[in-house]
């Protein structure tokens, strides 16, 4: 089964796409002959980052977060947050999601 055919028809019980995948709406980028490239919203990316964030020298989440957020245009922790909980429950984020984006936005 081409990967292209599964997003082309509509979800069923025997082949759901994820809640998230839904959700994040993808763009077709590019479509061969045997294969289709899908590429998730930059919000979603953004989200995704937010909530998977490791802090820490040794890796680069911070500058993966700031880069969507310039992509963006987003100048406040309050707007990335609701990006962030549109795809994810408010409820179950870490704390340090919401410290590192103030301390990315607000603290310029």
């Amino acid at each position: 089964m081409r990967i292209r055919s599964i997003f082309s028809r509509p979800p069923t019980s025997e082949l759901a796409a994820p809640q998230a995948l839904r959700a994040s709406d993808p763009t077709l980028l590019r479509e061969l002959s045997h294969l289709g490239v899908l590429v998730a919203r930059p919000e979603y990316l953004l989200a995704m980052k937010c909530v998977s964030m490791r802090l820490g020298g040794e890796f680069h989440d911070l500058e993966d977060v700031r880069y969507l957020l310039r992509y963006l245009n987003l100048t406040g922790a309050d707007a990335a947050l609701e990006i962030v909980t549109r795809y994810f429950d408010e409820e179950q984020l870490l704390p340090k999601i919401r410290l590192a984006l103030e301390e990315l936005l607000d603290g310029k």
